[in-house]
């Protein structure tokens, strides 16, 4: 299992949001590092959470992310960002997974 952290990241913040960083263990897949960090951000289950599915498909993303360079020129990594569960979600080919809240309109 991975670890998350509430410390500040490279990711715009928002005054009223909470950006967490989780860090995908060797052997986790990025879909799964995903549902784990939505449930820690939202305090949700994870089984409670609605499917991944729903938002993006987990075996394409599974494939980009594992298959892109964890550092590309000028060390730039590669990333998909999506929502899911209300949250924003930044999966990087380097192992980290960011989580924010969408801000209200």
């Amino acid at each position: 299992m991975g670890t998350h952290s509430d410390t500040p990241t490279d990711e715009p913040r928002n005054s009223r949001s909470n950006t967490t960083t989780y860090t995908r263990a060797p052997d986790e897949l990025p879909s799964e590092s995903v549902v784990r960090a939505v449930a820690a951000v939202t305090g949700t289950e994870p089984m409670a959470l609605d499917p991944l599915y729903g938002s993006i498909d987990p075996d394409a993303l599974d494939a980009v992310v594992e298959s892109a360079p964890t550092t590309g020129e000028e060390g730039l990594t590669s990333s998909v960002r999506f929502r899911y569960q209300g949250t924003t979600v930044t999966i990087h080919g380097d192992g980290r997974t960011i989580v924010s809240p969408v801000a209200a309109d």
